[in-house]
């Protein structure tokens, strides 16, 4: 990653259904990459929010690891595991074209623990 750039990445692999913290990418660039590694079966959804409070979901239905391209020109975003049988998720996010800058945490990271009941 280039000097000056920092990503953001979960610090605790999701083992059941919630959402991972919100993270401040600021807004001022064209795309930010999420990359999102599923190990078992779990299903993910990314959100963007203008305000960090208010959140409209942006992708959906992410079953497998892969690394989705955000082209919403918002300044926040978060991870929700949806649905979960096993495994464990991760996300991290990172640059796109343009300047990202660093990467904030506005909230303490979340442990999502356990799984279906």
């Amino acid at each position: 990653m280039p000097s000056g750039y920092r990503a953001y990445k979960s610090p605790d692999a999701a083992t059941g259904t919630g959402t991972f913290n919100v993270v401040d990418v600021g807004g001022s660039v064209d795309h930010v990459m999420a990359e999102i590694v599923i190990t078992g079966t779990a299903t993910v959804a990314l959100d963007g929010s203008l305000d960090g409070m208010t959140f409209v979901t942006v992708a959906s239905g992410l079953t497998a690891s892969t690394i989705y391209q955000l082209d919403h020109r918002v300044p926040f975003y978060r991870a929700r595991v949806t649905a979960y049988s096993n495994g464990t998720v991760t996300v991290e996010y990172g640059p796109g074209e343009g300047r990202l800058g660093e990467l904030q945490s506005m909230s303490p990271p979340m442990v999502i623990a356990g799984g279906p009941q």
